[in-house]
C-alpha cells in the first residue's frame, strides 16, 4: 500500500461522514451523536461521537480517537487500512481499501 498522508485524510472525511461511510446509525444527543457499537454491543449508546472535537469515545471497550480510530476500532483494521477507506468512494480512488463503504449523499465534498 502507498504512503497515507493521516492529516490528508482528516481535513478531507470528517468524524461524522467517517461513520456514515462505515454504516453507523447515528441519533443525535444536544452536540454529540450516539450509536450502538457493532464490535463491542454495549446498548443504543456505547459510542459517543463529538464532532466539535473530531473525537469517538467507545465506553464498553474504552476505545477511542479520531476518525481514524473510528473506523479502525469498528471494522477491526490497522490504523493504515481504516485511514485508506474514505478513498475507496467512487469518486476519491486514491488507495484500495479492504472494507466495503456505505455512500451518502454529501460526501465527497464537491470541489470548487
Amino acid at each position: 500500500m502507498s504512503f497515507i498522508d493521516f492529516a490528508a485524510v482528516k481535513a478531507r472525511c470528517s468524524i461524522e461522514q467517517a461513520a456514515k461511510l462505515i454504516g453507523l446509525q447515528t441519533t443525535e444527543e444536544r452536540s454529540q451523536l450516539r450509536t450502538p457499537c457493532p464490535v463491542c454491543g454495549g446498548g443504543p449508546r456505547a459510542i459517543v461521537i463529538t464532532p466539535l472535537k473530531n473525537l469517538f469515545h467507545c465506553f464498553p471497550s474504552k476505545a477511542g480517537g479520531d476518525q481514524i480510530a473510528l473506523v479502525s476500532h469498528v471494522k477491526g483494521v490497522g490504523q493504515k487500512d481504516a485511514a485508506a477507506c474514505p478513498y475507496r468512494h467512487p469518486q476519491l480512488l486514491l488507495w484500495r481499501c479492504p472494507l466495503p463503504v456505505v455512500p451518502f449523499e454529501g460526501f465527497p465534498p464537491q470541489e470548487a
